[in-house]
């Protein structure tokens, strides 16, 4: 991994297009959303996603823009496949705005053109997963060129896919004046502040599975952190690195090595004096707690303990923005999701200015029905950890041209 540096790499001249009602009125708009949303037994079962994305497809509905939705869904393979249809999403859209949606073919085509060409203005298409056609995930020049056909406008607003160099995301803005969505806007301006004008205290809660996935995060926040607090499969690799427990059957040599860098490079980590293990996990499985100098080789780490919980809490309330990203334990399973849930119901009590991104973390503070209460709660999930690790996303790069 080579050495572990503690240099901070800032986003802060984001220059992108003004988006105002004479670029849309009367004109024919592609808008890139980002409809990825789990759908189970036919149900979506978080729409989140697509909720977030309302202002920006009403606000072009209000302003006379004929306009083209245009999402992915799963990993199709560049193949046609009856599972991964939008169809079910474009009828759940009608029924929040009330609105008739027209079904969309291709994503390119003749009979895409020809819907297109129909269409009035103020009236809404939603076109068949982008993905279907392999020369998405390619980025193909050739697709972006005919996804483009007969359109006047291109916004982004599916800031969970900036980090993918696809056609729709990157080579779609060659061919087309582009510009952010409102939800675009909002994801960079709420992420951009965070790792840049933070007011401090400042203080990162980071959970998740692995460190090698957070080593360019914990980089960026050490410099900018006051506190950084440790939860989630992270845990392990810090307690053996920090000499607190002796080794571990269930983790591999290079996290607790990465993990040693980390600490001997940054002081401000702050890890659990206790947690939950387990021997096995599953809906039946009981939690038993232990110190941090207490834990066998085969334990499982499951969540932190009521003193980790309460000195986190005390961390957070004397903070004046707050980031966090990645569970604190494995929530989804009920005995071991009380660490997640005390520490996100802590965050969203606080006065601070509070940004929350990831998958999980963003599934998590929904099913807690905890959104309203926090500053911002980002749609992205490999896009929000680009974005904090001060990485160049293609779908940004693509805006500012």
């Amino acid at each position: 991994m080579g050495n572990f540096h503690r240099q901070v790499i800032q986003h802060v001249n984001i220059k992108l297009k003004a988006l105002t009602k004479s670029v849309v009125s009367n004109k024919t708009v592609l808008l890139r959303v980002d409809f990825n949303v789990p759908i189970f037994n036919g149900r979506i079962v978080d729409d989140s996603k697509i909720v977030a994305s309302l202002p920006t497809i009403l606000w072009l509905k209000e302003n006379g823009a004929k306009t083209i939705l245009c999402s992915h869904l799963g990993r199709p393979d560049g193949q046609r496949r009856r599972t991964l249809t939008v169809e079910k999403i474009r009828l759940y859209l009608e029924s929040l705005i009330k609105v008739p949606i027209v079904k969309g073919y291709g994503p390119t085509g003749t009979k895409t053109v020809n819907i297109i060409k129909r269409m009035g203005p103020s009236e809404l298409c939603l076109l068949e997963n982008v993905r279907f056609d392999k020369g998405e995930e390619t980025n193909d020049d050739s697709f972006a060129r005919n996804l483009s056909d007969h359109i006047d406008v291109y916004i982004n607003d599916a800031f969970g896919t900036t980090h993918r160099a696809h056609a729709s995301i990157e080579a779609i803005t060659k061919y087309l004046p582009a510009y952010p969505g409102f939800l675009m806007q909002k994801e960079i301006k709420s992420l951009n502040e965070v790792i840049t004008t933070p007011k401090k205290p400042f203080v990162a809660i980071l959970g998740g599975a692995k460190i090698a996935d957070k080593i360019r995060v914990i980089e960026n926040l050490s410099v900018l952190c006051d506190s950084i607090l440790i939860g989630g499969g992270m845990i392990t690799a810090f307690l053996i690195a920090s000499k607190k427990m002796i080794s571990s059957t269930l983790i591999e040599k290079k996290e607790v090595n990465i993990a040693t860098r980390i600490l001997k490079s940054c002081q401000n980590i702050e890890l659990p004096t206790d947690v939950i293990t387990s021997k096995t996990i599953s809906q039946a499985s009981i939690g038993t707690l232990k110190s941090d100098n207490d834990l066998a080789s085969d334990d499982l780490i499951v969540d932190i303990g009521p003193k980790t919980i309460e000195r986190y809490k005390m961390i957070i309330g004397r903070s004046n923005t707050i980031l966090w990203n990645g569970p604190l334990g494995i929530y989804e399973y009920p005995n071991f999701s009380n660490g997640s849930y005390e520490i996100g119901k802590s965050i969203a009590r606080s006065k601070a200015a509070t940004v929350a991104g990831g998958g999980s973390t963003a599934d998590l503070i929904n099913k807690a029905n905890l959104v309203e209460r926090f500053t911002h709660v980002s749609t992205g999930g490999g896009a929000t950890l680009k974005f904090l690790e001060g990485e160049s996303l293609p779908g940004i790069v693509a805006l500012e041209r």
